[in-house]
């Protein structure tokens, strides 16, 4: 496979190792370093010297081994499909956008991960099979993977519950594969178990575990089956042929996810108000669809509850008024 690491990624890479080997009391690679950049000024000429300081860090970066490192991962699965045959790496700041995705046509890999996990070797190793695995799914057409139809056909607020339980669920027959080939770090199915309960919050605790170990341990589902178990406990439990086992809690309502969208203003919010009796008459009064099950975003919610404080004050005032008189 062709492997090919965007410029600022390798910068930053660079520049934390000199700083780890400073930290460490070793400054031969800082010295190193220093000379090349001496000798870029000193020698290119200034409409040149961005390139070839490109080139500086790029050199260090082959020569730490980072490539040699991504490439002895991406060997391990060679044998277990057909993955692309270029993996372009780009650097990413969240944790949450590290990932890895197809092109449309399939021909090549992207791979979004933090400077830290690259210079981590125990993470970077987790998140590149873990992610991998995923890619063999997609491109195994037994899985039929499919992202042309939404997962719910009632509200995007819905749509990014079932797409977080789509994924939890995924991640677990994922992660239980890592872990039958000894490949598996302690913490994650404690975390990938957590991630669970929280979709599923109605599940009691029997029926719980037996869906972790179901997925954990036998055999991948498909893309169909697993739209199918995100649309409840119920429907879980079904798929998987167990017993269903649901509390009282009910479903977690889709709204107040983190990340959903404001039925209101239609952007993502993971800061979500709690509306009282008077400032939802308030919200019905513009949205008359809208009800307070819905959620409302936090920034929607500052309007609505100065126009609801606002009133109160003009009604308290009105009644003053008239008991005055």
């Amino acid at each position: 496979m062709f492997l090919s690491f965007d410029d600022a990624l390798c910068e930053a890479v660079v520049e934390r190792e000199i700083q780890r080997n400073i930290l460490d009391n070793d400054f031969r690679l800082a010295a190193s370093f220093r000379k090349q950049v001496d000798a870029i000024y000193t020698d290119v000429p200034p409409r040149k010297r961005e390139a070839a300081f490109f080139v500086l860090y790029r050199r260090y970066f082959v020569k730490m081994g980072y490539p040699d490192r991504v490439k002895d991962i991406l060997s391990e699965f060679t044998g277990e499909g057909a993955l692309p045959s270029e993996c372009y790496f780009a650097r990413t700041f969240r944790d949450e956008e590290e990932s890895a995705q197809l092109s449309e046509d399939g021909t090549r890999l992207g791979v979004q991960i933090k400077v830290e996990t690259l210079c981590d070797p125990e993470r970077c190793a987790y998140l590149l099979r873990h992610e991998l695995i995923h890619i063999l799914d997609i491109l195994d057409p037994a899985f039929e993977y499919d992202t042309s139809r939404p997962l719910s056909g009632v509200s995007p607020s819905e749509e990014s519950l079932f797409r977080d339980r789509y994924r939890t669920l995924w991640d677990l027959s994922v992660d239980g594969r890592l872990e039958r080939k000894g490949l598996l770090p302690q913490d994650i199915r404690e975390r990938r178990a957590a991630e669970f309960q929280t979709l599923f919050p109605n599940l009691g605790d029997r029926a719980a575990e037996q869906v972790l170990e179901t997925l954990w341990d036998g055999p991948r589902p498909s893309n169909a089956e697993l739209r199918q178990m995100v649309t409840g406990a119920a429907a879980l439990c079904s798929a998987l042929k167990i017993s269903v086992d649901i509390t009282e809690e009910g479903e977690p309502c889709p709204a107040f996810c983190p990340g959903a969208l404001c039925p209101l203003c239609r952007f993502p919010t993971h800061e979500w108000a709690e509306p009282s009796d008077h400032f939802s008459q308030k919200v019905k009064l513009e949205y008359p669809a809208w009800e307070p099950s819905q959620g409302i975003c936090s920034q929607c919610a500052n309007r609505y509850l100065f126009t609801a404080a606002l009133s109160m004050d003009l009604q308290d005032s009105q009644i003053k008024d008239r008991t005055s008189m």
